[in-house]
């Protein structure tokens, strides 16, 4: 327990907002729970029918390019981790020590967005059943 004129370290009052999480903290868990549910049915809408639910069939000058934003949220997604690389690169390389929380933090970034790629490859392959005998 602590007196109670002595003040928070600093690690209880980063952690402070999490011991009581308050009206918004609820609002956003159920507009991101809604917005999962809403996402899963409409990837289970487009295995059922295919890529064509996109209405990416007939855009563009070559006839149409339905695999076009899950290949291209790919390359961003890839592109962004190699961001995330070069940070992380630089700091160490030069021994920036300054900025070793901010290499930690391109790392992170990095597996995270190399994650999210993935599940794009995922998403654009149409039968994620698939996936373990195409690897």
């Amino acid at each position: 327990m602590r007196e109670r004129n002595k003040p928070l370290s600093r690690a209880d009052s980063i952690l402070k907002p999490l011991a009581n999480p308050g009206k918004k903290y609820y609002i956003l868990v159920t507009i991101a729970g809604l917005l999962l549910v809403w996402f899963l049915g409409a990837w289970v809408w487009q295995l059922k029918y295919g890529l064509v639910v996109t209405g990416l069939g007939d855009w563009g000058s070559t006839g149409g390019v339905p695999w076009g934003i899950y290949i291209g949220s790919f390359i961003w997604w890839v592109g962004i981790s190699h961001g995330g690389i070069l940070i992380s690169a630089g700091v160490r390389l030069f021994k920036l020590s300054v900025f070793y929380p901010v290499a930690r933090l391109a790392e992170l970034l990095t597996i995270g967005a190399l994650t999210i790629a993935g599940l794009f490859i995922i998403l654009d392959i149409g039968r994620p059943d698939r996936v373990v005998t195409s690897v």
